[in-house]
C-alpha cells in the first residue's frame, strides 16, 4: 500500500476547499426553514459556491443533476433536491463537495507556495 504525500499547494488548495464547503453549509444552515423545497437549498448552495470561488463536484458526476446532496428523515445518503416540501421538525442531511482545483484567486500566495507535486512513497518494512 502507498501513501500519497500533499505539496503545500495541495493542502492549501483542500483547505480552501473546506472553507467554502464549510461557509456553504454555514449559509443552509442559516437560512433552511420550514415550507420550503430541497431544490431552494440546491440554489442557495449553487450560488454560494459561486460567490466563493468554488467549483462543484457533484453535480454532472455520473449525471447527478444538483450541486448539493439532500436526504430528509429515513432517506440514505445523496438525495436529490426536488420538489419535497420540509416540514418543521424534519432531520436534513446535505453533503457538499467542491473541487481542489480552486481558482487562483481563491488561494492567496502564502497559503500555496510552488512545491513539487505530490509523490507517492511506499512504507518500509519497519514501519
Amino acid at each position: 500500500m502507498s501513501i500519497i504525500i500533499k505539496s503545500d499547494r495541495e493542502i492549501a488548495l483542500m483547505r480552501q476547499a473546506g472553507r467554502i464547503v464549510a461557509a456553504v453549509l454555514g449559509v443552509l444552515t442559516e437560512r433552511l426553514r420550514p415550507g420550503m423545497k430541497t431544490r431552494e437549498l440546491d440554489v442557495i448552495a449553487a450560488k454560494e459556491l459561486e460567490r466563493l470561488g468554488g467549483q462543484p463536484s457533484f453535480k454532472g458526476y455520473r449525471g447527478f443533476p444538483a450541486h448539493l446532496c439532500v436526504s430528509v428523515n429515513d432517506e440514505i445518503v445523496h438525495g436529490i433536491p426536488g420538489e419535497r416540501t420540509l416540514d418543521e421538525g424534519d432531520v436534513v442531511a446535505s453533503a457538499i463537495r467542491t473541487a481542489e482545483e480552486a481558482p487562483e484567486q481563491v488561494v492567496s500566495d502564502d497559503q500555496a507556495p510552488a512545491a513539487e507535486p505530490s509523490q507517492s512513497t511506499e512504507p518500509s518494512e519497519e514501519e
